[in-house]
């Protein structure tokens, strides 16, 4: 996206929804929300108002990271400490998370490290992937067919291609691939345990469930997240599929707890992944709480002003934008019912 086009974007949506905010100011609730999900929203608003201090928190996390890197004096040092740094860059900064990766498969050539080399490769396909790089993401999947990888790195690499795909086909408007379904077998054959979060992963990725089906899988899901600490890696992605399954079948307060659960976690580590805030917003908009769901919306504009050069391009295709485009519909239908003036239509677009 052009960037001053891109800026002149945000400024004019971020101004209409203001001008939204004022017409709805009076609106009625549709229903009542329980405390337990205003609990959520409020929680995830103070969250919101952190967002400096936790950007501080990672900024010295990434100083102490690199420092250690740099004074590292074997390769295992220096290529274990460079890893930790390209995960914390990896939802933040992708060209940096990229960096980090190159500053490896330097390591791994010079001390020919295969296995080494197979970890990068997976750790820039899946952060390819994420940022629309989809050629560079195929190649790095490529290098790796054919290689022996032990148990762990061969699930992370069927779980790799199971993202590839996703990703391109959303990205791309193209049906669900048959490789979808190829690698969610493998993955699940792999992974054995049915509680296994790469089981779990194969699982929700593999077809599409009646509700019954739905509601078992749900079960391993909770039962998975609950045996997990929010620092277990996925404690976060895991909670944003159960907030998807919950609301899908109606566990309402449910959802608002998991799509919390893993924005909070997103926003604390300065995350950009923020797909669940237009989830989040549009329930804040059902139970008629106006306010919370404009703060909510806004926040996820927030981010796309923050890092107009590498947001997700998951987030800006165009089913992601029917989500937004959806939810702001309804708010101005809100404001249709308020006013019998020309009401203020706001676009993703």
């Amino acid at each position: 996206m052009n960037k001053t086009y891109h800026k002149t974007f945000i400024y004019c949506l971020q101004a209409m929804l203001v001008c939204t905010a004022i017409l709805l100011v009076s609106c009625g609730s549709k229903g009542r929300a329980s405390k337990q999900t205003l609990a959520c929203f409020a929680r995830l608003d103070s969250m919101l108002n952190n967002k400096v201090a936790f950007r501080q928190n990672l900024d010295a996390e990434l100083a102490n990271l690199k420092e250690k890197a740099a004074r590292g004096i074997t390769p295992d040092a220096k290529y274990y400490y460079n890893k930790l740094v390209c995960e914390k860059y990896e939802s933040f900064i992708i060209d940096s998370a990229l960096y980090y990766i190159d500053l490896n498969f330097a390591i791994a050539e010079e001390n020919q490290r295969e296995d080494w080399k197979a970890e990068m490769n997976l750790a820039k396909a899946r952060v390819c992937s994420m940022c629309g790089m989809f050629a560079e993401a195929r190649q790095s999947l490529d290098l790796l067919k054919g290689i022996k990888l032990d148990a762990d790195m061969q699930q992370e690499y069927y779980m790799q291609e199971i993202h590839y795909f996703t990703q391109s086909d959303v990205y791309y408007h193209t049906p669900t691939s048959d490789n979808v379904r190829i690698y969610c077998d493998s993955l699940i054959a792999c992974a054995k345990d049915s509680l296994s979060p790469y089981f779990l992963w194969g699982s929700i990725w593999k077809k599409r469930y009646d509700d019954n089906e739905k509601e078992a899988l749900r079960s391993r899901l909770i039962e998975a997240v609950q045996s997990m600490t929010p620092e277990d890696k996925w404690y976060s992605p895991l909670c944003f599929y159960l907030g998807i399954m919950s609301e899908e079948l109606g566990y309402l307060d449910d959802a608002a707890y998991y799509f919390t659960e893993n924005l909070c976690i997103e926003i604390s580590h300065v995350s950009r992944n923020l797909i669940a805030m237009t989830m989040v917003a549009d329930m804040a908009r059902f139970y008629g709480e106006l306010s919370y769901a404009i703060r909510f919306l806004r926040a996820q504009l927030q981010m796309q002003a923050d890092y107009p050069e590498r947001v997700h391009s998951s987030l800006l295709s165009e089913p992601y934008m029917m989500i937004f485009d959806d939810t702001m519909e309804h708010l101005n239908a809100d404001a249709r019912r308020l006013t019998s003036t020309s009401p203020v239509f706001l676009s993703w677009r």
